[in-house]
């Protein structure tokens, strides 16, 4: 097998493309930070990733808003009144818990923007009011002080 080939899938083919300059220092970034030895693997590679990331990328979104809403259920179950009885170190936990799964819902969701997978127009609401409410828990949580 030579380099013009993969297996299974016959002889490749040549792509010429134009791309801005930003996109090819991008492109060379990634190529230097991943030690990938030409442009054109790299090229191949993040294609690769992109392809990937458009098969995944909505269930991803699906699962990192999923385990918000877990937690909150979690929380709500305990009750604000009950926080005091949880020791500091797992208010603080759970507070930062929340806090890295919304950011990691934010990450997925911009990323399938910027994509173009996920449309910056559609209605996030309720995920917006799930932030409200798991907002107020991770302030509950990482100020609260037990009564004295």
């Amino acid at each position: 097998m030579n380099d013009d080939t993969v297996k299974g899938e016959g002889k490749s083919e040549r792509l010429h493309m134009f791309i801005s300059p930003a996109e090819i220092a991008a492109v060379e970034d990634w190529r230097f930070k991943n030690r990938v030895q030409s442009k054109s693997e790299a090229v191949r590679r993040l294609c690769q990733i992109g392809l990937s990331y458009e098969r995944n990328g909505k269930v991803l979104l699906k699962r990192t808003e999923r385990a918000v809403k877990a937690t909150i259920l979690v929380l709500e179950k305990i009750g604000k009144a009950d926080f005091e009885k949880l020791p500091k170190g797992i208010r603080g936990g759970l507070a930062v818990a929340i806090e890295e799964q919304f950011a990691a819902h934010k990450a997925v969701l911009s990323t399938l923007i910027a994509a173009g997978i996920y449309a910056d127009g559609s209605d996030h609401s309720s995920f917006e009011d799930l932030i409200e409410r798991a907002q107020e828990y991770v302030e509950t949580l990482a100020n609260w002080e037990p009564k004295k």
